[in-house]
């Protein structure tokens, strides 16, 4: 896996454990246990830069899969997670590990993965110490947390952001959300 594509794969394993407009059928609400986003992804270190397509589907905070594919289609990776173990896979290749926290610390990145999935909601992880701001409507506008600034925006109306960014001293996420779904087809499957 070429070292672009393996960075790219391991910020999808964070992002999965733990937009220009947002066009929800069903959205779920901030606090809701199972949904869907997707969209585009894009990931800053130092001077590279690299992007995909993003459609995460959290059952728990123990399962879920993310898919993540490049131009065109090029590049497709899935990640699932279940109870107990994450699995990464590319191709015919495939990779495991108890967390995705292990995998993301295996190739020297020290992203806070089970925070993602509350911030992706808007939510600041509960176990973790945080400033935050918040927007008139009670919105959280931004949030200090983990040695990470984020940045959120939200729709006209929405309750979920349809945009986050969250920088470090050398890193930086945008995650752009175009669609919000609540409890996606894939977490009711046996």
């Amino acid at each position: 896996m070429n070292s672009a594509l393996r960075r790219l794969s391991l910020l999808a394993l964070a992002v999965v454990a733990s937009a220009c407009s947002m066009t929800p059928a069903t959205p779920p609400d901030s606090q809701a246990s199972q949904w869907q986003l997707s969209g585009k992804i894009g990931l800053w270190m130092g001077d590279q830069q690299e992007s995909a397509s993003i459609t995460w589907q959290h059952c728990s905070p123990a399962s879920g899969r993310l898919r993540l594919s490049g131009p065109l289609g090029s590049g497709a990776i899935e990640i699932v997670q279940q109870p107990g173990q994450v699995t990464l896979r590319q191709g015919g290749d495939s990779r495991t590990a108890d967390s995705a926290e292990q995998l993301a610390l295996e190739a020297g990145w020290p992203i806070p993965v089970s925070a993602l999935s509350f911030w992706v909601r808007g939510m600041a992880a509960p176990t973790s110490a945080q400033e935050s701001q918040l927007s008139p409507q009670g919105q959280l506008r931004h949030l200090q947390q983990l040695g990470w600034e984020i940045d959120f925006n939200y729709g006209e109306n929405q309750q979920l952001p349809n945009r986050l960014e969250a920088v470090t001293e050398d890193q930086k996420v945008v995650l752009l959300i175009r669609e919000w779904i609540a409890a996606p087809e894939y977490c009711q499957q046996p």
